[in-house]
């Protein structure tokens, strides 16, 4: 295997795997070829089994949560996440900020 070089700046942020992205595929056209057979299944598990497979798909379904906090963030990098939050959902654009 070959060492990294340096000045190689490596994968780009975000790059997705080629092989991830096939085998997602992959997963993906199964569960949709066989979602008629996979819902018969399901209803024919027990309670306990049904919960657990659904808790498990959820996690393919919603976006992970990550753990957010303010603490230890500089007045600049809070002012820019305060600029992200108004542009991105509208937050803090109400009528106390146009008193100021």
């Amino acid at each position: 295997m070959t060492k990294f070089k340096a000045g190689n700046p490596g994968k780009p942020r975000g790059a997705k795997n080629k092989i991830n992205q096939t085998l997602r595929s992959m997963i993906a056209d199964f569960l949709s070829e066989n979602w008629s057979s996979i819902e018969t299944d399901f209803k024919g598990l027990k309670s306990r089994d049904r919960i657990i497979l659904y808790e498990r798909l959820l996690n393919y379904a919603l976006p992970k949560y990550q753990n957010f906090t303010l603490e230890g963030m500089n007045e600049q990098d809070l002012e820019r996440y305060e600029e992200f939050l108004k542009e991105r959902y509208g937050f803090g654009n109400t009528a106390r900020d146009h008193e100021e």
